[in-house]
């Protein structure tokens, strides 16, 4: 019988990508459209960043604001994001005014700085496959043959964790004919049936010297068959698993990794434990305490591109309503393997720390 050759299931991935609606700068007015193509409603949701009046030349974000599509399909051009200076009347706004556009206000001295927008895609991922074994041909007992993964199963199934499994078509002598299992056992120290391992880069198969399947009352196939057989199309089924398994705590392996953990203050040198540039992103994070307000934890995320070779990143500015006290969080001087802790305070009770620097991949 006769199969074509490597017939494909196919999976679906879904994530998150990022479309840049207004990218960074200093916008106070205007009216601005998003990107050609899009409407309100592809966004899964939108964030606002804006900075204060009491921003330094790090220009480091105070405030993020977001809406989800949701809300959004609520109001579908009538919607608004608006950010407010910790302790101050000063905002920030971007109202809707149609499905593809907004205007740009504020108060005091705020400014927009950035608008991005989030779409949910999908992408189609080979997880499993079933290969021919000898071309097709029928394989035979007491054989091995071995099936090359690089250049049958293609580059995806590479250094993968792999689960193999063989199966014999039925179509001589009795029993019920189709595709199934042999099972592997030995009668008289002689092997009946056909298996399938991964071993240094390919696919082993190995039949039994005596036969590639015993009777199914003593293998346990499901032909429902006496007698042996010593010749039929065989095949091989493939699962990639590693796509749900894959370590975590690797060197820019999928996920999440810490690369350093502490608690410092400005101008301390962060040491990074692996190159920045391995990662899809980069969060750092830390800590805000106020003067009767209690301690806030502030995060800040950035593709390595943006911020390498001595850049700056931002995490939170918090102040009184007169701005004599503060807390002023951020990052600069980033490189692959290093960062400094930019801290900013004032006031008794007000404090701030740089607490850990984590890398995020997410995986093929």
């Amino acid at each position: 019988m006769a199969q074509g050759l490597n017939d494909i299931f196919g999976g679906q991935d879904q994530y998150m990508d990022e479309v840049i609606i207004l990218s960074a700068g200093q916008y106070t007015s205007g009216t601005y459209s998003v990107p050609a193509g899009y409407t309100w409603s592809d966004f899964e949701y939108i964030e606002m960043f804006s900075t204060a009046s009491t921003s330094n030349a790090l220009g480091r974000t105070v405030q993020v604001g977001m809406i989800t599509k949701e809300l959004i399909a609520a109001n579908t051009v009538d919607w608004s994001i608006q950010n407010r200076s910790t302790g101050s009347s000063e905002t920030a706004t971007i109202d809707a005014n149609s499905a593809t556009s907004f205007v740009i206000s504020r108060t005091g001295n705020d400014a927009v700085t950035l608008v991005k927008g989030y779409i949910k895609r999908y992408s189609s991922r080979n997880m499993s496959k079933v290969i021919n074994v000898n071309g097709g041909a029928d394989v035979t007992n007491n054989k091995r043959y071995e099936i090359d993964i690089t250049s049958e199963l293609g580059a995806d199934y590479v250094g993968r964790d792999l689960i193999v499994k063989a199966e014999i078509y039925n179509d001589s002598g009795t029993g019920v004919a189709g595709w199934g299992n042999s099972d592997f056992i030995t009668i008289g120290n002689l092997g009946h049936g056909v298996a399938a391992h991964v071993l240094n880069g390919k696919i082993v198969v190995q039949t039994g010297v005596s036969s590639l399947c015993a009777n199914s009352n003593n293998s346990g196939n499901p032909f429902n068959r006496t007698g042996t057989i010593t010749s039929a199309p065989c095949r091989v089924k493939v699962w990639k698993i590693d796509q749900y398994i894959t370590n975590t705590a690797g060197s820019g392996g999928a996920g999440i990794t810490e690369l350093w953990a502490g608690s410092v203050g400005n101008n301390t040198v962060i040491p990074i434990n692996d190159s920045l540039s391995k990662y899809d992103m980069i969060q750092v994070e830390g800590t805000a305490t106020m003067q009767n307000f209690g301690s806030a934890v502030s995060t800040a995320q950035a593709r390595p591109a943006t911020i390498l070779g001595n850049g700056k990143l931002s995490l939170s500015e918090s102040a009184n309503a007169s701005g004599s006290q503060y807390t002023r969080l951020g990052v600069d001087n980033i490189t692959e393997s290093s960062m400094t802790a930019f801290v900013e305070q004032a006031g008794s009770g007000w404090v701030g720390k740089i607490t850990s620097v984590i890398g995020i991949n997410y995986g093929s």
